[in-house]
């Protein structure tokens, strides 16, 4: 983080709970530090398949749409399914490929 000055003014607060959004990591990774311990997760938009594996929420792609770069619906058909596996798996992939990347916050 480039930054560190306007971050120090508010890790001086010693805020108890810090409430993020769930469309990227950044909050988790500022939280980390300004040293808060608790969090709410906070969400604009259907849970999608990154974020219930991170929470370990069961999402089955036989029949729970993917819900990124997809057009399917909940009606699938046969060919529908082994698409909606194949989003599944690259939404997966694309996510830990990223998180992965991610350097400590130091």
């Amino acid at each position: 983080m480039a930054r560190h000055k306007e971050f120090d003014i508010i890790r001086d607060y010693n805020f108890d709970i810090a409430i993020t959004e769930t469309v990227d990591l950044c909050g988790l990774g500022i939280m980390r530090y300004l040293g808060i311990k608790n969090h709410i997760w906070h969400s604009t938009t259907p849970l999608h398949d990154n974020v219930a594996y991170n929470l370990g929420v069961p999402n089955p792609a036989s029949y729970i749409p993917s819900t990124e770069e997809n057009l399917i619906g909940p009606k699938m058909t046969f060919y529908d399914k082994a698409f909606n596996f194949y989003m599944h798996g690259v939404t997966l992939y694309m996510h830990h490929y990223g998180t992965d990347r991610y350097p400590e916050v130091q």
